[in-house]
């Protein structure tokens, strides 16, 4: 039998131990060769790609967070050596000005 059986364009809740990869192909952003802001389809693609970059980079940002905090507290008095890795690779990453900004927004942002 089916394992699931929802009518057709039912969104489903969010399931944050649902590990899913998908890959998408890389379309031309602002300042690439190839690029045509007059094209609503590419523009539509380019904005899209820039919010999940965004959200990627937030999300691995939350990840280092997340083990730093469970280092922290599983180290206790030890934490400042046990977790000086984590520690400054989260500190890197908020202090950088890129933080959080797509490659492709960096120099061109998508208006």
């Amino acid at each position: 039998g089916a394992l699931l059986s929802l009518p057709p364009n039912t969104l489903m809740a969010f399931d944050p131990t649902r590990r899913v990869q998908r890959e998408y192909p890389r379309v031309p952003g602002p300042g690439d060769e190839g690029y045509d802001a007059s094209n609503p389809v590419m523009l539509h693609e380019a904005r899209e790609q820039a919010a999940r970059e965004y959200w990627i980079n937030v999300m691995e940002t939350r990840a280092i967070r997340n083990k730093l905090r469970d280092c922290y507290r599983q180290n206790g008095v030890n934490h400042l050596k046990e977790c000086r890795t984590l520690a400054l690779a989260y500190k890197a990453r908020i202090e950088s000005p890129e933080y959080a900004m797509p490659e492709s927004e960096k120099t061109n942002p998508v208006l």
